[in-house]
């Protein structure tokens, strides 16, 4: 399913980027044309009016000043003197010249009702039109006829300009972008597949978790379902001391399952983001002693030391809640009392730095592994040596980091120097 995802995701972005970037490209190469286009035509307005300007105030025109003017200004001129074509000038061998020439004078004198060959156009001042036309060959051309009166007569002028170079400047600009877009969305599909890939791992991650939890979930009540059915069963067989023995195996397996389900349903409040804490000042000396006193009996019967070491100086009060605080230090205690054999020992230490407070749980038990450190508040979590016991369900240390989390605090586990295991919680001050 997250593959799918990922390649319908990558693809989207793609698209949405690339299109976003034609868009834009397209707008930069109108505004890169027009500016193009506006200049080209300011230099075709510049040389015809170079050439009109030359041809009113000389009488005589060189073949020197019009091939200069044709190879300078990329511009065919064709010039008739009353009518008839001043050969010895213009270069009208070429075939494809003259059906230019022919095509441009028959336009301007159709269209534009300037015919450079009729000596009555104009015999008091210049007439002179500029327009763009297409050749028999679909090729662009800027074009200008004009009759400049002469004594004697007129000169009829017709300038041709080729936008073929325009065209392949265009051109190559429109295969630069047109490979830079290609190149850009290349490296924008790359981009989103690795980036799409790493948004969708950690909510792949939770989906396995959260298909992991419900599975877990749904073995650890399960468990005690199938107890409670069984002894249900039994119970209808059984004598009256046997029944009261059923009674209560089934009430503590439903105080068991109650005790998972609060678990779970603490969890998901973490998760919905509706779990809140109250804080208050809090005196830390007398809730650490009071959760010493809780446990010392548990520890008596399990032939294990429960110890506490305060210092001597008197304890800074830490804004925390309470319950909550109290909550986690039941989870860390009781797990430790649960993992540390016969003749261990269990120690509550607090230590108060200058920018925070550390409280200490550590235990001589078996010890927690690497690896296992690394998923230790995983939910459901719980390591090789744990799974026979029925009163822990890999949900309490998870509970206490989110717990802490909520404080703005740190829980984190360590090894033990000669072994077992080290909880620190850290709030700060």
């Amino acid at each position: 399913m997250f593959r799918k995802l990922h390649i319908q995701l990558t693809v989207i972005c793609t698209l949405i980027t690339g299109i976003i970037m034609i868009v834009m490209t397209c707008f930069c190469l109108y505004i890169s044309e027009d500016g193009l286009t506006t200049n080209e035509y300011g230099t075709f307005l510049t040389s015809i009016n170079a050439i009109y300007s030359h041809l009113e105030s000389d009488i005589n025109i060189t073949t020197e000043w019009l091939a200069q003017t044709e190879n300078n200004g990329k511009i065919t001129v064709y010039i008739e003197d009353n009518g008839i074509p001043i050969k010895n000038v213009n270069q009208t061998s070429n075939n494809t010249i003259i059906k230019l020439i022919k095509e441009a004078k028959t336009i301007a004198a159709h269209d534009y009702k300037i015919d450079i060959s009729d000596s009555l156009t104009s015999k008091i001042v210049t007439k002179q039109i500029d327009f763009k036309f297409r050749d028999h060959e679909n090729e662009e051309y800027y074009a200008s006829a004009a009759y400049i009166p002469k004594k004697g007569g007129g000169l009829g002028v017709l300038a041709i300009y080729s936008l073929e170079q325009y065209r392949n400047v265009i051109l190559s600009q429109r295969l630069l972008f047109g490979g830079i877009i290609i190149a850009a969305i290349i490296i924008l599909g790359l981009f989103s597949y690795f980036f799409t890939q790493r948004v969708l791992r950690p909510i792949e991650k939770n989906r396995k978790k959260q298909v992991e939890f419900i599975a877990s979930a749904s073995h650890e009540l399960r468990s005690p379902l199938t107890v409670i059915t069984s002894s249900i069963s039994a119970m209808k067989k059984a004598d009256s001391i046997k029944a009261e023995r059923f009674e209560e195996i089934i009430a503590s397996e439903i105080k068991r399952m109650s005790r998972l389900i609060n678990d779970m349903l603490s969890l998901a409040s973490v998760d919905n983001h509706s779990w809140t804490i109250n804080l208050e000042n809090i005196d830390l000396d007398l809730l650490l002693l009071n959760t010493y006193e809780a446990f010392q009996p548990l520890a008596t019967m399990k032939g294990i030391n429960l110890n506490i070491d305060l210092p001597d100086d008197v304890l800074t009060n830490c804004k925390c809640d309470k319950q909550r605080l109290e909550q986690v230090l039941t989870i860390l205690i009781d797990n430790a009392l649960s993992y540390t054999e016969m003749g261990g020992s269990v120690t509550l230490t607090f230590r108060q730095k200058p920018h925070n407070l550390e409280i200490h749980v550590i235990d001589t038990g078996i010890g927690i592994s690497d690896t296992d450190k690394e998923h230790i508040f995983d939910r459901f979590y719980r390591v090789d040596s744990a799974h026979k016991s029925k009163e822990h369900f890999g949900l309490g240390l998870c509970i206490a980091y989110e717990i802490i989390k909520l404080h703005k605090g740190l829980l984190t586990v360590s090894e033990t120097p000669g072994g077992g295991t080290t909880f620190v919680i850290t709030l700060n001050i």
